[in-house]
């Protein structure tokens, strides 16, 4: 899609390198070189500049809405396939009841020879 553009500006940038820059107007608006290269050849070359760059601003407005539209379709797939999964996994962990440590004691009562004897 840009490569006619791309095309258009570098005839534009031949046709002025090579000291004319009517000429590049002239082609690019489909005509002959107008007679006298003045004001004239340099609205027309801004005009045709102008409308490379609306046509360009154009497409990567069109670019921008799908790569947007990519990142919405990808981050439902990560909302369902991935994120919903974990919190359904934590809340069934959060909701489970937490035994209580189990401590083993000697028979004398005081432990296994260290205090918190917790296993």
């Amino acid at each position: 899609r840009l490569r006619p553009l791309e095309e258009r500006l570098s005839s534009l940038e031949g046709d002025r390198s090579r000291g004319c820059p009517c000429a590049a107007a002239a082609n690019e608006l489909g005509g002959e070189s107008p007679g006298g290269c003045a004001a004239n050849s340099a609205s027309a070359v801004a005009a045709k500049a102008l409308d490379v760059v609306r046509d360009l601003e154009t497409g990567l407005l069109e670019e921008l809405r799908v790569v947007h539209d990519r990142c919405d379709n990808l981050q439902g797939f990560l909302d369902e396939r991935v994120l919903e999964p974990l919190w359904k996994l934590e809340r069934r962990v959060a909701e489970r009841p937490v035994p209580a440590p189990l401590t083993l004691l000697s028979p004398d009562g005081d432990g296994f020879g260290g205090e918190g004897d917790v296993w």
